[in-house]
């Protein structure tokens, strides 16, 4: 399961990163990026229940594996009336893959622990790790790939778009990716996609009763139900700020990030690296966070998340740019380091405020951080190759990430003064 799911997101986290570069003609590829995840929090609603009921966990995951090589296909020759239909596919597909993954993974669990007369609760960890692990390799592995192609001359050759006097191009001055390369780049990454989506279809899974009759059991009227319901929970509320947040910075890396900076100043070959180094710091943080979790409190880590990525968002607005690329790695890094605290911190406090509607709260949480992603890419689209506007627009979030944290620490503060009431209740 890990390594198909890493070889179909790998040409699709590399082609996300390079999007805003390399159709960045009309803001088509920030289009694109937005219409990936507006559907996405829909369907991770109204479509993923049905269909695992309908035809069950392994074959939605091939199924849904599919949009993602057809959207690589649709690079090959960029036609905005066969292009952003696509990139609508793979939104309605791409939370639906998450779920159905997530839910073979927990009835592989499950078989593993009756195999050898294990508790599934001490097994679930650690699957849920493997998984992340190939999501994460996915990060490293798909823009790594795009900058080892595009930095190759012997295969490829041709200008990269820096300058020769050190000095950065305009975001609307970098020159557009040769037709050699990206047909180059596109065939590795349809050949490993198409790889991944091979190793899929040899997934067997034994019985899985006790999945299948809670998917049963559970209507997509319910399920939908039971995600709404939460949103007029105080508690969720308050988390909501959060989710949302999380989107917003994920695209602002993914797209700002690239292409006002790295493109222009380095290449758009030198993305890979960048993101690269960001994808290897947020999995070594997420590994290494949970050793110091127990003595940290888990505001304090949102707040130092939130600090880290309002100094490398100032320091992109503030600095004088030029081709330094210790210095844009350097932020990179910073970046993944904050997202990690920040996303692990998140799931944390939703496991202990919502212990019996994880599901629900989950959902909510998916689909308030794809609005995030989706609402953020399409004031991007907006900015064009503005300068200033892309300043404006770091501004804003820098500003949106500090409310979601005072919304962060009143839960924190709430869940403290309920776990002190218990106490004096029972002692009345």
């Amino acid at each position: 399961i890990m390594v198909a799911l890493t070889h179909v997101l790998t040409a699709f986290f590399g082609l996300q990163f390079l999007e805003s570069s390399i159709n960045a003609s009309g803001g088509l590829g920030q289009t694109c990026v937005s219409l990936v995840y507006f559907p996405s929090v829909l369907s991770v609603t109204l479509l993923s229940p049905f269909l695992l009921r309908r035809i069950g966990p392994q074959r939605l995951v091939q199924v849904s594996m599919v949009p993602f090589i057809v959207f690589t296909a649709a690079h090959f020759r960029v036609v905005p009336a066969v292009f952003l239909p696509m990139c609508g596919l793979l939104g309605v597909f791409n939370m639906m893959l998450g779920t159905s993954i997530t839910v073979l993974m927990a009835c592989a669990a499950i078989d593993y622990a009756a195999l050898y007369g294990i508790e599934p609760d001490r097994v679930m960890p650690r699957f849920s790790s493997m998984l992340y692990m190939g999501l994460v390799s996915a990060y490293v592995t798909g823009p790594i790939i795009s900058s080892l192609v595009l930095h190759n001359p012997g295969l490829v050759g041709g200008d990269n778009g820096t300058r020769s006097d050190g000095e950065c191009r305009n975001a609307d001055e970098v020159l557009p990716l040769p037709d050699k390369e990206r047909y180059v780049l596109l065939s590795v990454y349809m050949a490993v996609g198409m790889m991944g989506v091979l190793i899929s279809c040899r997934l067997r899974t034994a019985s899985t009763t006790s999945i299948k009759a809670k998917l049963a059991s559970s209507t997509t009227f319910q399920q939908i139900t039971a995600t709404m319901r939460l949103v007029g929970n105080l508690d969720l509320v308050l988390l909501i700020p959060i989710f949302f947040g999380s989107g917003m910075l994920k695209e602002v890396f993914a797209s700002n990030y690239t292409s006002f900076f790295v493109t222009p100043c380095l290449g758009v070959a030198s993305i890979g690296y960048g993101t690269s180094i960001f994808g290897a710091a947020n999995f070594l943080t997420t590994v290494l966070l949970p050793l110091v979790m127990k003595r940290v409190n888990k505001a304090a880590l949102v707040v130092m998340a939130t600090m880290m990525h309002t100094t490398v968002m100032l320091t992109l607005m503030l600095w004088r740019r030029h081709a330094n690329a210790g210095l844009l790695f350097s932020l990179a890094v910073m970046w993944g380091v904050a997202e990690a605290m920040w996303n692990i911190s998140t799931c944390v406090m939703v496991a202990i405020v919502f212990p019996r509607e994880q599901e629900a709260a989950m959902s909510n949480f998916r689909v308030w951080q794809g609005l995030g992603f989706a609402l953020s890419a399409t004031y991007s689209n907006r900015i064009g190759g503005c300068l200033h506007e892309m300043r404006v627009k770091f501004a804003y979030t820098i500003c949106y990430c500090w409310l979601a944290v005072v919304a962060y620490g009143l839960l924190e503060w709430r869940q403290r003064h309920q776990k002190n009431a218990i106490p004096a209740r029972k002692q009345q």
